[in-house]
Order: structure tokens, then sequence, then C-alpha cells
């Protein structure tokens, strides 16, 4: 093995001990939200408190942490809620359109780097498969995440549906990036089989 494959595999084993650290970051997240929906379902009403105060939702989570939500994510001001619904329906959606994506996108990321690193290169079709996997996530996200977060919030616990401006363009043009670089990685990998095959 020459100097540069070493080194290649050093830098794919480094890139993988990143990702299992966010990983594992990203598991110890959802975990908490958990424990603070349990813990906003058996407090007592006194105990949890959700307030609108300069343009954002504020309050401490019932188990750890706290939350200051923009008025753009929660198009509301005013009207007569549960600070309990509010706190359970937000650490739901939460997981469901912003923790659940980044824990499928890392998973992907994991398995695009262990085919690099088995292979010695990113121009293999398991490789274009992973990448564009990992684009659509990000598209879908960008395009739902917020969509889903508001639709939940609005409807369970201002039993209405009000939806302001969902779209994450940010996720979608980096989504859309990535599905361009999985082109890419599908020429190269073309090239790479007709190379391999001359010789």
């Amino acid at each position: 093995m020459n100097n540069e494959m070493k080194n290649s595999k050093i830098r794919c084993k480094g890139c993988l001990v990143l990702v299992y650290v966010f990983l594992a970051l990203t598991l110890a997240s959802i975990f908490v939200s958990f424990l603070n929906v349990i813990g906003a379902a058996v407090k007592s009403t006194n105990e949890l408190n959700v307030k609108y105060e300069a343009g954002s939702w504020q309050y401490e989570e019932a188990f750890i942490g706290s939350s200051n939500i923009s008025n753009s994510m929660v198009p509301y001001e005013k009207g007569e809620f549960s600070s309990r619904s509010f706190m359970i329906a937000m650490n739901i959606m939460k997981i469901l359109a912003e923790r659940l994506p980044v824990l499928l996108i890392l998973i992907f990321l994991r398995q695009l780097l262990l085919v690099i690193r088995k292979d010695y290169t990113p121009f293999k079709e398991n490789c274009v498969k992973w990448v564009r996997i990992i684009g659509i996530v990000m598209i879908l996200q960008g395009v739902f995440g917020n969509l889903l977060i508001q639709a939940g919030i609005s409807t369970v616990v201002f039993h209405s549906l009000v939806i302001y401006n969902p779209l994450n363009l940010t996720n979608v043009f980096v989504g859309m990036l990535i599905l361009v670089l999985a082109e890419i990685f599908q020429y190269g990998s073309v090239l790479q089989e007709e190379q391999d095959t001359t010789l």
C-alpha cells in the first residue's frame, strides 16, 4: 500500500470518527427531547410556562434546557393554548422535522465513507447512491421540515392550521448542490469503470 492510499485511509477514518461523534450527539439530542416530552406530560400545569415575548416563544423545558422559538416558526402571537400541549408538540415536531433527517443524513454519510474507505475511491456506484440519497433528504427537509412543525403546532396547540413561509431555501439549495455532486460522481464512476476494464 503506497503512502497516498495510507493517507486517504487515515483521512477517511478521521471523517468516520467525526460522523460517529455527530451521530452520538444527535441520538443524545433525540433522547433529551423524549425526556422533555415525558417531563411535560407528567409535570403539573403550574410548572409549565410558555410565554410570547419580543417576537419569540420562550420556555424552560420540562427536563433539561430551554427553548426560544421565533414567531416565523410558530406564527401566532395571542390566543388560548396549553403550555403542556405546546411543549410536547414542539419537541415531537422537532424530532420528526429536524433531528431525524440529520440522523438519516449521518447514517448515509457513514455508509458513503465506508464505501470510500473500502474501495479507495468515491467513484463507485454505491457512493453515487448514498450521495443522491443525502441530497434528496436535504431537499425534503428543506421543503417539509418547517411545514411539519408549523402544521403540527398550529393544529395541535392552537386548533387551526396556519402556515407561514415554511420553505427552507438553504437546505433546498444545499440538497440541489449535493445532487449535482452525485451526477459528477456518476460520471467519475463511469470513467473509473472504463479505466478498470481497459487495464
